[in-house]
């Protein structure tokens, strides 16, 4: 019998009751209730430090409706764009610099309030420069995670905040290293497994082990003799990571746990020589990883926090399902587009 795949966000009302059954239970109890065992350490590990990175979170800790999501779909297809999806934001700029008049992208400004009335949507800014701007917009959207979108939204429904107070988000590190010259074997994503085995103890003590769990080409839709970009992951799979990156001296302390691994691990198993490095570049802020925890994704929450509000506010993000993956923001801007375009009309 042919398995389903649960495509999320929901678009067919006839995979729900589907869904709902895998959201009940966590990935890695519905793995095991599978194989009828424990699994082995090898394929635990594998699909544990795979939750790290791209689910921020245990295996036990999220949906099996989002982990077959996730996992089923490495098995398929990969579109793999020049860049990665940083080309995607140049083209939708691209398209938006053809369209609108250049005073209206003003993408140094830091928005801090968003109040609706009868008239429109006031929304209140600070520009680079340190002045503070209003703007009176038709409608809104709101593409940020939903935490901060309850800080700047004024009036927000109780039942809404309650719902986002039940979003958790996790935190995830990136390093670039820029390495002189191609490579001969490209790849797209290698996963670090190490021995085969999770060190024992939390998931906090296993990840900090572990390190980097996936080591990407960075340039591999467009490889280049000349210069080849390895692009590392490491998952911060716990509560209070994103407080361990604000502490003083972080930056110093990751950097050199990075570059002891890059130097000892990576290199060496990518037979590059530890001189064709010229450039690490380390980043502490990717989108943050919304946890879809068990019951989550089939709860009342997700309509809570993916309604318009006053039907003038409209929010297209990935914890609109609690599912962090690009597509499921790409999916919520196809469905939401037409809505908002009748709104301006």
């Amino acid at each position: 019998e042919k398995i389903p795949y649960p495509d999320i966000p929901i678009t067919d009302p006839e995979l729900v009751p589907y869904i709902a059954q895998l959201d009940r239970l966590s990935f890695h109890a519905h793995l095991e209730s599978i194989v009828g065992e424990p699994l082995h350490e090898q394929i635990e590990t594998a699909i544990e430090q795979y939750c790290w990175s791209s689910l921020g979170a245990s295996s036990k800790e999220v949906s099996a409706a989002a982990g077959v999501n996730f996992y089923a779909a490495e098995f398929g297809g990969i579109a793999v764009l020049p860049g990665g999806n940083s080309r995607i934001a140049e083209r939708v700029f691209e398209r938006l610099a053809q369209s609108l008049p250049v005073q209206n992208l003003r993408s140094g400004s830091l928005v801090f309030d968003v109040s609706v009335g009868k008239d429109g949507v006031r929304v209140a800014y600070l520009e680079g420069s340190g002045a503070i701007r209003s703007i009176l917009a038709k409608c809104v959207v709101m593409a940020c995670p939903k935490f901060v979108a309850a800080k700047l939204i004024n009036g927000l429904e109780p039942e809404r905040l309650e719902s986002i107070k039940q979003l958790t988000y996790r935190s995830y590190l990136v390093a670039n290293v820029c390495i002189e010259g191609g490579y001969d074997d490209p790849f797209y994503d290698l996963y670090m497994l190490g021995k085969g085995t999770i060190e024992k103890g939390d998931t906090r003590t296993a990840a900090n082990a572990r390190g980097v769990t996936d080591v990407i080409i960075g340039n591999y839709a467009k490889a280049d003799s000349n210069n080849t970009v390895l692009t590392l992951y490491r998952g911060l799979p716990y509560d209070g990571a994103r407080a361990e990156l604000y502490l003083p001296g972080s930056y110093k302390t990751y950097r050199a746990q990075f570059e002891e691994q890059i130097t000892k691990e990576i290199l060496p198993l990518l037979k590059i020589e530890k001189g064709r490095v010229k450039d690490i570049r380390l980043a502490r802020w990717g989108h943050p990883l919304v946890v879809p925890k068990p019951g989550l994704i089939s709860s009342k929450n997700i309509a809570n926090i993916r309604k318009p509000f006053k039907d003038r506010v409209f929010f297209v993000e990935q914890d609109n399902w609690a599912l962090p993956a690009f597509e499921t923001s790409v999916t919520e801007a196809l469905l939401w587009a037409p809505k908002i375009a009748a709104r301006l009309a």
